[in-house]
């Protein structure tokens, strides 16, 4: 436990305090942060190209020296939590408070790889240019090769490999510019969310129903 006659940090004091810096930094979103075009707005050019793509919502590579400064406000923020935790939660233990920073940062992290998975972050401008024509070709496809059928259903993958022979471009994944296969399923599940799909989401089997 803490002494209370010693100054200064800990080691633990140290290792809890980043742990918390780096729950922070990914709970907010690492570098697609909506906080770090709000400081590129305070203290950069708002003409900066990068600055024009955040604010699009697209991703764009910020400077060095901002995202510096974000991620010192990241850690500030952590060492913040990190003496709360130790006076309201942990009455004093370093090893508690240092536990629960691991804890917190482990939780931060599968936050930001779920959101890895499922297509949240921001993608930089090229990609989105890319992935707004593969949604435009899923249209074309779906207007052609998919009927709605209020007794019907459908597997996610009859659809990829339909939407693969409907375009010679997209024949495989491999093809160099080309979408997953996960992509045309989340390309569908969007589709089918909208005016021309039935509305219904993917069962745990990956079916569809209503088309």
């Amino acid at each position: 436990k803490r002494n209370a006659e010693r100054k200064g940090l800990s080691l633990a004091d140290a290792a809890s305090s980043l742990c918390f810096g780096g729950s922070v930094y990914f709970s907010l979103g690492s570098r697609n942060s909506p906080l770090v075009p709000a400081l590129g707005r305070a203290l950069w050019e708002p003409d900066d190209d990068w600055l024009k793509d955040r604010e699009e919502g697209m991703y764009s590579d910020a400077p060095l020296a901002l995202l510096g400064a974000y991620l010192s406000l990241c850690l500030l923020a952590g060492a913040a939590v990190d003496r709360a935790v130790l006076r309201l939660a942990a009455a004093g233990d370093d090893a508690v408070t240092l536990q629960l920073a691991v804890l917190s940062l482990l939780s931060a992290g599968f936050l930001e790889l779920s959101r890895i998975d499922s297509g949240e972050k921001m993608v930089d401008r090229v990609e989105a240019e890319r992935e707004e024509g593969w949604r435009l070709d899923f249209e074309e496809f779906a207007r052609e090769r998919i009927v709605k059928k209020a007794e019907g259903s459908c597997h996610k993958s009859d659809v990829v490999r339909s939407f693969r022979r409907y375009y010679g471009k997209y024949r495989t994944e491999q093809v160099v510019g080309g979408p997953t296969d996960m992509d045309v399923e989340r390309l569908l599940v969007k589709w089918n969310a909208g005016e021309g799909g039935s509305g219904k989401l993917p069962t745990s089997g990956g079916f569809v129903k209503g088309i």
